[in-house]
């Protein structure tokens, strides 16, 4: 079955996107939306394990791939890999919109999804996307409650040596920073934000949820903006 974008862009009308890199603060700004206006929240991260239930290998092979050592994987197939599950997941997810627009007044999305295929889809006054540094990203990710076993599992690991240890959190910080190294730039705009004039917020150590929020207020045309 296909469904024409126009149908699509016209279902998701109602819906907000949050999009951009790991720790930049979109949990935080989709919760201060709902904690403000009362909107649906959609996340992909909770959406993940019911889309690999769903998944079947002929349809999508990278949601149904086998893994049994995440760490034998290298940071290129593993970011490959991870590219290619947000690829699948997005027909998933949009449906999931689809459907929620029909029950919800305003919803926002937070999350992962292949831009290139949304996008084109939304307006640009729909989406916003949030960036750090990879130099942020790597301070924080893993004080997240749901990353820090990551490090905790590996600095527990008595059958490794000090030194594997320290290759395969180096091995995680590259993954986390999209295979960015440390000699490489700290942020770069993606191509795809700046070719469909998505709106964008750099998180740095001195910003404040105040300053994020009246950005994203303002250019989804809240009331609460105070620009």
């Amino acid at each position: 079955m296909f469904i024409a974008d126009n149908i699509i862009s016209q279902k998701l009308d109602n819906v907000f996107f949050i999009v951009g890199s790991s720790c930049a603060g979109k949990t935080t700004a989709a919760s201060e939306l709902k904690r403000k206006y009362g909107f649906y929240c959609y996340s992909s991260d909770a959406m993940r394990t019911n889309c690999f239930k769903l998944a079947n290998y002929a349809n999508q092979p990278a949601l149904s791939r086998y893994v049994p050592d995440y760490e034998a994987l290298t940071v290129a197939e593993a970011l490959e890999w991870e590219k290619n599950i947000i690829r699948e997941m997005t027909p998933m997810m949009i449906a999931d919109l689809i459907e929620l627009s029909g029950k919800y007044q305003t919803i926002v999305f937070e999350g992962d999804i292949d831009t290139e295929s949304l996008f084109p889809l939304i307006k640009p006054n729909k989406a916003v996307c949030l960036l750090t540094g990879r130099k942020q990203i790597v301070q924080d990710f893993f004080k997240r409650p749901d990353h820090a076993f990551i490090l905790e599992n590996i600095e527990k690991n008595a059958a490794l040596s000090e030194r594997e240890k320290q290759r395969r959190i180096s091995k995680w910080k590259e993954i986390i920073s999209g295979g960015q190294r440390m000699t490489d730039p700290d942020l770069e705009i993606p191509d795809n934000i700046l070719e469909y004039g998505i709106k964008y917020y750099i998180r740095t150590e001195d910003s404040t949820v105040n300053d994020m929020m009246n950005i994203i207020e303002e250019h989804f045309g809240l009331p609460g903006s105070k620009i």
